[in-house]
């Protein structure tokens, strides 16, 4: 037997409900009603949308970056990736330099020297005080003993 799709309708809508029609005085009716709006079910699918995206973010890239599958590339140019990070900062006695690093006064008039490179970052020294970003921007005790005041290390991308 087939049943025309207005009948079921007025039967769905007209049947007897379940659960009570008023719970905490909100009328069921009404609130599906409102929920059959467009503005109703894009707001449930942006929300739904974005809790999927932002899980899938915090727990699957990062298993995905460790296994290789997904390459570990920085959003914007100055950012580091995690393995650029992870290499370990050039001091006095690891730097590859084929001249001595300048002096105290040179550095301060320069701003920063390059003391090495590692893959496709290039580490700087510098007089100046920076802000702390770890594997990225350092206080260094080696070069600080080096020249007897505080000295930054620092990486930067290579251009």
């Amino acid at each position: 037997m087939i049943i025309p799709s207005n009948s079921i309708q007025t039967l769905l809508y007209n049947s007897n409900p379940i659960l009570p029609a008023k719970i905490a005085n909100i009328n069921i009716d009404d609130l599906l009603m409102r929920i059959d709006s467009p503005l109703a079910t894009g707001i449930i699918f942006y929300v739904s949308g974005f809790i999927f995206l932002s899980a899938w973010e915090k727990w699957v890239v990062p298993s995905l970056k460790l296994n290789s599958i997904l390459p570990d590339v920085p959003l914007l140019p100055e950012q580091l990736s995690e393995k650029e990070r992870k290499v370990k900062f050039i001091t006095p006695l690891t730097s590859s330099m084929s001249m001595p690093p300048p002096s105290l006064e040179n550095l301060r008039e320069r701003g920063k020297y390059i003391v090495g490179h590692v893959d496709d970052v290039n580490q700087f020294i510098t007089c100046e005080s920076r802000s702390h970003v770890d594997g990225v921007c350092e206080n260094s005790l080696e070069w600080s003993a080096y020249y007897g005041t505080e000295i930054t290390i620092f990486k930067e991308r290579k251009r």
